[in-house]
């Protein structure tokens, strides 16, 4: 039975409101916002005819907290407005909502997460589908439990759910469907000695989309290796397989089976922070199909003094499609940021960035490049990251 988008976003409403009865003393409220004023030299990110223009992004949120011992939730609604002075057709006010809730006892851990948004292709759809010449409302469900149980300090087994629903208002001619994804997985850790850990998982996804009249089931083992080199140091390697089959709307089916990759090198000190994380998987698509990524991310972090950093941040993502009836275009995405940041005074800071980024469709050779430049004064800092 599928989960109706605005049922399941009731759920971690009434799940805050019980836990609020029993335990209100303990929440704490910690609200940010944010305003931030951009140009962009192509704000449909469109081959030609590229149209520039600026606007301005206000954001507000809270993030409320309950935390024990052996517990913590959080429940953070959040809404943004977003638009360009040039073009009211993309102009976009969204709605976020995040629940996570945990228990951390002896042996066992448990934790639940609900992650819903309303929002515009214009910005959900830049490292998915790269359409995003026009705006599209979407609403976004993913629904993700877990449970752990540690048989000692150097194993635990480990299992998993996710579901997740991407639902269009008005897709047509678009290239957007809706698509429902169901994911059961688990794993096994062990811990070999104090710098290195283990893991062997397994799991199988079930995609569909009523509308493209897609379905697939994937298969996928993986196994983990991460060494900690020293405090400030960590690397990470996982080498797997899958294997995809794949129902065609006019009713043919096929096999396809691939390799699978995740790797990252991270360094964390007092100054500096950087991460390089590769990875090559089976994911959903709002295409209406599955299709394979590879997925390339950096971060590099410096801060001069406790208050004044600088960064950059980037992905190269290259995606292409599975089987015989591909209807999406093979694309190349790349971004790349660099930022500044201040602290002006406590809990509010005031950044500024450039972004340049371009695609190609592989099959067409269109190409399309943007930058934008932006500049941000926010305050206070959610507890759920976006």
């Amino acid at each position: 039975m599928q989960m109706k988008p605005k049922t399941a976003a009731a759920i971690p409403v009434l799940l805050l409101f019980g836990a609020m009865s029993a335990n209100a003393a303990q929440w704490r409220n910690e609200p940010f916002a944010s305003a931030s004023l951009r140009y962009d030299d192509n704000i449909r990110f469109v081959t030609g005819n590229a149209e520039s223009s600026v606007g301005t992004v206000f954001d507000v949120g809270v993030s409320m907290v309950n935390e024990s011992e052996v517990t913590k939730t959080i429940f953070q609604p959040r809404a943004a407005f977003s638009g360009y002075a040039s073009d009211g057709d993309l102009d976009s006010a969204d709605q976020f909502l995040d629940f996570l809730t945990d228990f951390r006892g002896e042996r066992t851990y448990l934790s639940f997460g609900i992650n819903y948004v309303r929002d515009s292709s214009v910005t959900s759809e830049l490292e998915d589908t790269g359409i995003v010449a026009a705006a599209v409302r979407r609403n976004y469900l993913n629904v993700s439990p877990r449970w752990e149980y540690r048989f000692s300090q150097k194993n635990a087994l480990q299992f998993g759910y996710n579901y997740r629903s991407v639902d269009w208002d008005d897709s047509d001619n678009s290239g957007l469907e809706d698509n429902n994804t169901d994911e059961v997985w688990g794993a096994y850790k062990l811990n070999l000695s104090e710098h290195d850990d283990l893991s062997f998982k397994l799991s199988q996804t079930q995609f569909e989309s009523p509308e493209s009249g897609f379905d697939s089931t994937t298969t996928g083992v993986d196994l983990s290796f991460v060494r900690r080199l020293s405090e400030v140091n960590r690397f990470e390697l996982g080498l797997g397989g899958w294997n995809a089959d794949l129902e065609s709307p006019d009713g043919s089916s096929e096999s396809e089976s691939g390799g699978s990759l995740s790797g990252a090198v991270v360094h964390q000190d007092e100054t500096t922070t950087y991460r390089v994380s590769l990875s090559q998987l089976v994911v959903p698509s709002s295409s209406g199909q599955v299709r394979q990524d590879r997925r390339l991310n950096g971060f590099y972090d410096y801060k001069f003094n406790p208050r004044l950093h600088w960064g950059v941040d980037g992905v190269f993502i290259q995606t292409e499609g599975i089987g015989s009836s591909v209807i999406e275009n093979d694309r190349d995405y790349f971004t790349f940021r660099p930022f500044l940041a201040w602290e002006w005074k406590p809990k509010v800071t005031l950044s500024g960035s450039v972004r340049i980024s371009t695609q190609e469709l592989v099959d067409t050779g269109a190409k399309s490049d943007r930058n934008e430049l932006l500049f941000t004064v926010r305050y206070g800092t959610p507890q759920v990251a976006y």
